[in-house]
């Protein structure tokens, strides 16, 4: 790639590769004067992911209601709605629902604070280990679910972020070493771009396809239904359930946007 006079160029190429490895998802990956004439290499990460709802949402019963963005101030948000036989758990402060896809080896996990202002707490909370700790508390519950149809984009600079986590000789053309990559110049990173987006809707998520077979429940006798309204802000995982990898993490304040 010609950093030094044709950075346009090799910017539209970037960008029209990840274009297609994402469906048309995810355009403009790189923003124009993300290159430098100083740049030595780019890493650019786009995640496409589509998964169908392994128990679907009746689109007929989707319908216009509130969504507290904040304790005070509601929205009209399209929220969609079903009465299944999930895996849940709670907590004093918090409900967990895994919503899985066809084939049960990946699902989005949705923690949603019982206080409509208790999101910033449970994100302190937030970790591998509370994750784990939350999936195995998991059982199978007929819920009454309540969840918004939503469209989110996210864009991350990362080199501030990955140097702070401990990697800033990687961003120096002094101190990197990418002798492994090539010894004909100094190499360093001069840019990470990450670009994800997550559309979900009655039928599933676009955000990677699992593959499909059923299982059964076991006949016992379960608890009353639980009521799980995700009509304020909540957290989503996309995760393999398998390794328990995270594929998307995020948050939802507001639908609508």
């Amino acid at each position: 790639m010609d950093f030094i006079t044709d950075r346009e160029t090799v910017t539209k190429q970037i960008n029209l590769w990840v274009e297609r490895q994402t469906m048309g998802k995810i355009k403009n990956a790189l923003r124009s004067g993300s290159l430098s004439a100083s740049t030595r290499a780019v890493i650019v990460n786009a995640i496409y992911f589509k998964g169908d709802w392994a128990s679907r949402f009746d689109a007929t019963n989707t319908e216009p209601a509130q969504f507290w963005v904040t304790p005070e101030q509601s929205i009209q948000a399209l929220m969609m709605r079903q009465d299944h036989l999930f895996r849940y758990a709670e907590t004093d402060d918090l409900q967990i629902l895994e919503l899985p896809y066809i084939g049960y080896d990946l699902s989005m996990l949705v923690l949603l604070p019982k206080e409509r202002n208790g999101l910033h707490e449970m994100e302190k909370r937030l970790s591998a280990d509370n994750v784990a700790k939350w999936v195995k508390a998991l059982g199978d519950r007929t819920v009454d679910v309540r969840f918004p149809k939503f469209s989110t984009e996210s864009r991350f600079s990362l080199k501030q972020t990955l140097s702070a986590m401990g990697m800033p000789d990687a961003f120096s053309a002094p101190q990197a070493n990418f002798t492994g990559m090539t010894s004909r110049r100094p190499l360093c990173i001069d840019a990470v771009e990450h670009a994800a987006v997550v559309e979900v809707d009655e039928k599933g998520t676009v955000a990677a396809a699992a593959t499909s077979f059923s299982i059964a429940c076991s006949q016992q006798t379960l608890p009353p239904p639980a009521i799980f309204h995700a009509d304020h802000p909540f957290v989503f995982l996309i995760r393999d359930n398998h390794t328990g990898t995270i594929l998307f993490l995020g948050r939802i304040v507001d639908p609508a946007k």
